[in-house]
């Protein structure tokens, strides 16, 4: 089957198959204003092109691909790049280059999917000149599995193209337990078969550190959700929100070939997130695509929850950014800005 993982750069313009619908903005009363720090980094590090930032024990670990390695490792108290990690190439310990899952295991281990060997791995870089690369599960043949997180080491929750439902839970052996929820109603979702429906809610699944919970937040709609796996392996949905759809429009069979074109009119959503113990953050774009998918994909609002769904304060930020990462205490927000190329930093109250 022929897929095509991103949607945004394909823009069309069509009947809408989204609805008006109450923004998940109006949930939150408590507004705080937050000013950025700038993170100079020394000795000449640098990062390379970032997708996705993790901060624990004070150091930065970002999927930061830079031709040759694809993360880095900065220790934020000394400012200084550590070490980059995660070898590209085509060897038996080495990544062949497109991942569409990054996650953190431990304070020492990161894990990531390779769709294009349908393999889940893990780099543990507690050893900075010697980290080491672990296949953890292989899903080949199982559906068409596009984003694919640990909740713990026996337990695993994927989504992609399947027959029926939206996350699919599998155990440490590559069986599948179950297929779980439905995707949201839309106008003239008759249009779309369920792996059309894939292809456009697209977005970030990320779970608690304890594995008892997860959440999935859209790009390009406002679809947020918590689940909690249970001591049986069932997932219960704890909160959800199906706001604005984003307007599709669905190409291919759905067998042979599958995209879904996103109408220039549409707005991103949730571009970024990322979860404590404690809160849920999300940063919120609501940018109209239109000409400039760059800046769409850009965003200067981060939504905080907690894991019940509760809002609890939306933070204003004086600059746009591209992606966030929290400390464990809560204390501290960082951002990495694809448009300066600049880390910063956020103290939160």
């Amino acid at each position: 089957m022929k897929i095509y993982i991103s949607c945004a750069l394909c823009l069309l313009i069509f009947l809408s198959c989204g609805e008006n619908k109450k923004s998940i903005i109006d949930s939150f009363r408590e507004i705080e204003d937050i000013n950025h720090t700038p993170v100079n980094l020394k000795n000449d590090s640098h990062f390379s092109k970032v997708f996705k930032i993790y901060c624990i024990n004070n150091n930065l670990i970002a999927y930061d691909v830079d031709g040759e390695f694809i993360f880095s490792i900065t220790d934020l108290d000394k400012e200084i790049m550590l070490s980059k990690f995660g070898k590209l190439g085509q060897g038996p310990d080495e990544i062949l280059g497109m991942v569409t899952t990054t996650s953190i295991v431990n304070e020492n281990t990161i894990s990531f999917f390779e769709p294009n060997k349908s393999i889940l791995y893990t780099i543990n870089f507690e050893n900075l000149t010697n980290p080491v690369l672990t296949e953890v599960l292989s899903v080949k043949g199982i559906d068409m599995i596009l984003t694919l997180i640990p909740l713990s080491s026996d337990i695993f929750v994927a989504t992609g193209i399947f027959e029926k439902g939206r996350y699919m839970l599998l155990d440490k052996s590559g069986k599948v337990i179950s297929y779980n929820f439905d995707y949201p109603t839309f106008t003239n979702e008759e249009m779309f078969t369920n792996a059309h429906k894939a292809m456009a809610f697209q977005g970030r699944l990320a779970v608690r550190p304890d594995g008892k919970r997860f959440f999935f937040a859209c790009e390009d709609s406002e679809v947020f959700e918590i689940i909690e796996i249970t001591q049986k392996n069932n997932l219960y949905k704890i909160f959800e929100f199906h706001g604005e759809v984003a307007n599709f429009k669905p190409e291919g069979d759905g067998i042979e070939s599958v995209s879904a074109a996103i109408d220039r009119n549409s707005k991103t959503k949730f571009i970024d997130s990322y979860c404590t113990q404690d809160y849920i953050y999300l940063l919120y774009s609501n940018r109209v695509i239109g000409d400039n998918v760059y800046n769409a994909y850009l965003a200067n609002k981060v939504f905080v929850f907690d894991w019940d769904g509760n809002p609890v304060k939306l933070l204003n930020l004086d600059i746009d950014i591209s992606n966030i990462a929290i400390d464990e205490d809560n204390r501290y927000l960082y951002a990495y800005s694809n448009d300066t190329e600049q880390l910063v930093s956020f103290t939160l109250k």
